[in-house]
């Protein structure tokens, strides 16, 4: 089980990158990717708090309104598929605000207490490579349609997740970032 901060895609955002994911997965001819994400488990991590959580995060609660209070919604779009050694993934192009973002969050966790963490490239994961292999020695499938890219999408909130064993995801609080 674990606990970190994730944006969760709006439904026409969602459909977009589900069209991507099954287009990808129809061209994976020869099966390399096993694990595809379900609908409900598309999200982008922010940070990553902890495994085990302890009871509710309440410093985190109030470092998080006051980052979210600091932020206006974030334009970001999703332009490519990689594969990293644990996953395949779209990306989002380069964004200071985004950057500004992810920056904020880790110096509110750190400050409620949560361990450091390295750098978080944002990214969306799409599918995961069978136990034992290494994503970034898979093809990446292209596309069937380049229409499927970029995506674009917009940060509203910021959400608490926690990972639930056989369940899959509970999201334990939101915030809405301000309005610009």
């Amino acid at each position: 089980m674990s606990l970190f901060l994730a944006w969760m895609p709006d439904g026409a955002t969602l459909e977009q990158l589900c069209a991507l994911r099954d287009g990808l997965r129809t061209r994976d001819a020869d099966a390399s990717w096993k694990a595809w994400r379900k609908d409900a488990q598309l999200h982008m991590t922010l940070r990553h708090l902890c495994n085990d959580p302890p009871a509710a995060p309440t410093g985190l609660r109030t470092a998080i309104d006051a980052v979210a209070a600091h932020h206006a919604d974030i334009d970001m779009q999703f332009d490519r598929v990689e594969a990293w050694a644990p996953a395949l993934v779209t990306r989002t192009s380069p964004n200071d605000a985004l950057a500004a973002l992810l920056k904020d969050i880790d110096s509110a966790a750190i400050a409620s207490g949560y361990p450091r963490m390295g750098t978080q490239t944002p990214h969306l994961t799409l599918a995961y490579p069978p136990r034992g292999i290494r994503g970034n020695t898979l093809a990446v499938p292209e596309p069937p349609d380049p229409g499927l890219l970029p995506i674009a999408a917009q940060i509203r909130n910021i959400s608490v997740v926690q990972t639930v064993t056989g369940l899959g995801y509970r999201q334990l609080a939101s915030w809405s970032l301000r309005q610009a």
